[in-house]
């Protein structure tokens, strides 16, 4: 016999926020323009610089989190098209990157697809009851999706509640080439059930700490080594 499920509707609700903004590069395309800005903030005066970036400041530190770092990246981003024999001062190093930034609002359009799982810390949680984090799609301006992730907890007569969220968001940071811990690795292939002699083949020549594209370059080789019928 099937066992019932009850379900109970809880009163939370989560609704988009368009005020919550990130700042993202906004660098156009053609390389003459890039520079065509750029020669235009070289050109203002030192005063003129202040001035600007005062304005910035006023009107962007209340909704970012350490604005300047996010302003300095920008701007290395085209530092590539910058000549100038004339050293050049931080604050027009921020402006400058300030021109080639623009916020978007990762929330405007939508908001949806609540997913849960149990928190890997419980600490501190009452018997019959759980932390959680949920992660939701957020959609924005042009459709573009972003993952958000949101935490709470259920105690034993279920009722659900939601921890304060900050009204900064912050973009995760892509490395390119990540570094793992060999160790850590072949504990979590083995928690996957992924340990056969290929496997060992594989991670044996790698270092202690190694490198994605190490890790590939010893895929490769095995992978040329093999006989034509034996796949990885």
């Amino acid at each position: 016999m099937t066992p019932q499920i009850f379900l109970h509707r809880h009163e939370a609700r989560l609704f988009p926020q368009s005020e919550r903004v990130i700042i993202r590069p906004f660098i156009p395309g053609s390389a003459q323009h890039i520079s065509t800005i750029i020669n235009r903030a070289l050109a203002l005066s030192d005063q003129e610089v202040t001035e600007d970036l005062t304005l910035v400041r006023q009107d962007f530190d209340s909704r970012h989190f350490d604005i300047e770092a996010l302003l300095m990246t920008h701007y290395e981003k085209v530092l590539q098209h910058i000549f100038t024999p004339t050293p050049i001062s931080r604050e027009r190093q921020l402006l400058i990157g300030a021109l080639f930034s623009g916020e978007y609002a990762l929330e405007s359009a939508a908001l949806f697809n609540p997913s849960i799982v149990a928190h890997p810390d419980q600490t501190g949680i009452e018997e019959g009851g759980m932390r959680f984090i949920m992660s939701l799609r957020a959609t924005g301006e042009g459709h573009i999706s972003s993952i958000e992730f949101r935490g709470g907890t259920i105690d034993s007569n279920g009722k659900l509640s939601f921890d304060p969220i900050s009204r900064f968001i912050t973009a995760p940071e892509i490395v390119p080439n990540p570094r793992y811990d060999k160790h850590q690795f072949i504990t979590k292939l083995e928690e996957m059930g992924i340990d056969d002699n290929l496997t060992k083949t594989v991670m044996s020549p790698l270092q202690d700490q190694f490198t994605r594209s190490e890790l590939d370059q010893n895929l490769s080789n095995v992978h040329k080594a093999l006989p034509p019928t034996q796949e990885l």
